[in-house]
């Protein structure tokens, strides 16, 4: 298993590496170990081991130039593997299989891919300026992805929106799967209580709070409608331009809580009849990002068992809400205000559905995914 640009505690990779050792497979996993926040806690020393090897720098330019970027006991690694599984984001794992094949035409080659393709190279053109010429790369870039595309095995996506819409059809790949980022779902039951007589719901929004995320969105939906109920916010402050921007268009109705580490921590700031929103991504380039989304926020909403206001263009998710009656998905600031007044109203009802959404999650286990599609491909 390769795991470049992941710490060893990232959650979705230890749990693929926890399921492998439960199988008993031997793997030898390579972290980077130039990247940051490693805990090296190396939980398994039997046939499960743990490495840290720095590849070269540069290896985003020297892999695309098909240049060899890989640390020397990485690549014997490889050469000796009968499957590479390699955990990356976009075109960068695909990358990997590109490499994994140069070296061991023969092994099986797994991509477990974490962001979209279209997105990332929207994303990465945006931030040097030059986001409006995703349209213009966007046909070049969909060939060499379709290209190298053809080096994955078997495929693991977040989403079953996002495994369609890989440049390669299920059909020729020994195996696919669908691995939501589902957080670990606590026994915990927050008992959400509805407003009081008069009373109102609370809006609740986590995450990393900086600038081009959609609290900036929301905060404006919200100062338009009218809307003068106090906003909270919990995530760690990265932008300070950010609240700042909050604060003035909410006329300073709004609440910060700063960093969490658990949903533990929020519950017990939580206000009285809290409602969790999610707005999706800004996509001005239509790269369909929301459409296979599955943000670590919303499952947090979940596990605290609080009714969800998302997106409609979050599709698969907005479709889980809705068979759920765990929320409303919206379109925009105008079906936003109904859909807090329509909550509010009925806020017992969509507390419940919150409960039946958490037990519709707790009962599709990730582990038994990610075993099934191993063992599907170790019978290849």
């Amino acid at each position: 298993m390769i795991s470049p640009h992941h710490a060893d505690c990232d959650y979705r990779v230890r749990r693929v590496i926890a399921v492998m050792h439960a199988i008993g497979l031997a793997v030898d996993v390579y972290w980077d170990s130039r990247y940051p926040g490693h805990q090296k806690r190396r939980p398994f020393e039997d046939h499960v081991r743990e490495l840290y090897r720095a590849n070269q720098p540069g290896e985003g330019r020297l892999s695309l130039m098909g240049k060899p970027f890989l640390h020397k006991d990485i690549e014997a690694a490889i050469r000796n593997a009968r499957i590479v599984y390699i955990n990356a984001s976009a075109i960068e794992g695909l990358l990997y299989a590109r490499e994994a094949k140069r070296l061991n035409p023969d092994c099986q080659v797994i991509y477990d891919y974490h962001d979209s393709l279209t997105y990332e190279l929207y994303y990465q053109l945006k931030k040097r300026g030059l986001g409006l010429f995703y349209k213009l790369a966007w046909p070049l870039y969909r060939l060499l992805c379709g290209r190298l595309a053809r080096h994955v095995d078997a495929l693991v996506g977040i989403s079953t929106t996002q495994v369609r819409e890989f440049p390669k059809k299920e059909s020729q790949m020994a195996a696919t799967a669908s691995v939501p980022n589902f957080r670990k779902f606590d026994d915990f039951e927050f008992r959400a209580q509805a407003p009081a007589a008069g009373g109102r719901g609370a809006l609740i929004w986590l995450g990393q709070v900086m600038l081009g995320r959609d609290l900036e969105k929301l905060s404006g939906w919200i100062a338009r409608v009218g809307d003068r109920r106090r906003f909270h916010v919990f995530g760690k402050v990265i932008d300070e331009a950010s609240p700042a921007m909050v604060a003035a268009q909410l006329d300073g109705n709004v609440d910060f809580y700063g960093e969490f580490r658990s949903e533990a921590d929020i519950l017990d700031q939580m206000p009285a009849a809290p409602i969790g929103v999610f707005m999706g991504w800004e996509d001005p380039a239509g790269t369909n990002i929301n459409a296979h989304a599955s943000p670590n926020k919303y499952f947090t909403y979940v596990n605290m068992g609080i009714p969800v206001i998302i997106a409609a263009s979050l599709t698969e998710l907005a479709g889980h809400v809705a068979e759920c009656g765990a929320g409303i998905a919206v379109g925009d600031e105008t079906e936003f205000a109904q859909a807090v007044t329509t909550i509010e109203t009925n806020y017992a009802a969509y507390a419940e559905g919150s409960r039946r959404l958490k037990e519709k999650y707790r009962s599709m286990p990730p582990e038994k995914t990610i075993r099934d599609f191993l063992e599907k491909i170790l019978q290849k």
